[in-house]
């Protein structure tokens, strides 16, 4: 007997927007850079441009892909004279990917396939925690905007790159007013990217798309880690679109299991759990250091316990020489 359908499900279906799950340019122009997939009519209709060029011997295009986070407590709106902030930025060049995708990579050089740094404006509390937060390195203190500006540009002078940002709007409003404009060929929204291969409707946060994607992370709102795990996030989005739009594929294989293996690649360990770890070894050697020191004190109670005993043998011989003397005169 066929049962009426339930109500509930649907207002579910109803309710559904119908730009659930529909392609972006973004997830066109990320198949073009890393060279995967197929183009199809609906990918064709978004006449995304040439983005650079393509590497020797290899399908990816010949670019920095640049993940990008701008943090600061202050707003986004205008620069103040005592701005506070941190920028993130991290690396993944197609140069290496495609040695590391030709080579027999280790799981030790996917996880150092990225470069990532931070870079902070500012003396407060604030921009402390971040340089104490942050996991991929030393985070550097910048003395002026103009330094940063300086610092940033040199790290992707003379190549074509890609920008990949969280929620790109704010970071974009920030970086104009900090007069800093790496030139990039395209602008990829990790936003934007998920909604195809993860069949959204509306935006995660980043933190929820790193749940979503399996990807370890700590201690985000550290712009420097934001910024890594953005851009180790738009590697697995790459991954969850190959699966969704050529299920059963094995053409690119090989660069589909390198791009998991970079973006869910272990992170380094947070200074709590490195305390937590090594506080067994510390309890032990404390231990070991009690245990030592009594042994001391027993063995200097034992001295003196013995030294007391002996001046005491000492005492008794000389009163039985004391009263034996009298006795020797008389005779």
């Amino acid at each position: 007997m066929n049962r009426p359908a339930n109500p509930k499900s649907r207002r579910i279906i109803a309710q559904t927007p119908s730009h659930t799950g529909i392609i972006r340019e973004e997830t066109v122009a990320l198949r073009q850079l890393l060279g995967y997939g197929r183009s199809t009519e609906a990918s064709l209709r978004l006449n995304v441009p040439e983005l650079g060029t393509n590497l020797p011997g290899s399908s990816m295009r010949d670019v920095l892909l640049v993940g990008l986070d701008v943090d600061t407590f202050q707003g986004y709106g205008e620069l103040i004279p005592d701005q506070q902030l941190h920028v993130g930025i991290s690396i993944l060049d197609t140069r290496r990917l495609h040695e590391l995708l030709v080579s027999s990579s280790c799981e030790g050089e996917l996880a150092t396939a990225m470069d990532s740094y931070q870079l902070t404006i500012g003396s407060s509390g604030y921009c402390r925690r971040a340089r104490n937060n942050f996991l991929f390195g030393q985070s550097k203190s910048a003395a002026s905007i103009s330094e940063l500006k300086s610092e940033l540009e040199h790290l992707v002078e003379g190549r074509d790159i890609i920008l990949v940002f969280h929620g790109a709007n704010s970071d974009l409003k920030m970086l104009r007013h900090l007069n800093i404009d790496l030139r990039p060929l395209y602008i990829i929204d990790t936003n934007k990217a998920a909604q195809y291969p993860l069949q959204l409707w509306y935006r995660y946060g980043l933190e929820k798309l790193l749940d979503v994607l399996e990807i370890p992370y700590a201690l985000l709102h550290a712009s420097g880690n934001d910024a890594r795990f953005c851009l180790q996030a738009l590697l697995m989005l790459a991954v969850k679109d190959a699966e969704m739009s050529q299920p059963g594929a094995t053409a690119d294989d090989a660069l589909l299991r390198l791009l998991e293996g970079i973006s869910q690649a272990p992170r380094p360990s947070t200074r709590g759990e490195i305390q937590a770890a090594l506080a067994p070894a510390r309890l032990a050697a404390k231990e070991v250091k009690a245990a030592s020191a009594a042994r001391r004190k027993q063995r200097r109670a034992a001295r003196k316990e013995r030294r007391r005993l002996e001046r005491e043998g000492r005492e008794d011989v000389a009163e039985e020489s004391d009263t034996e003397e009298p006795n020797n005169s008389g005779g």
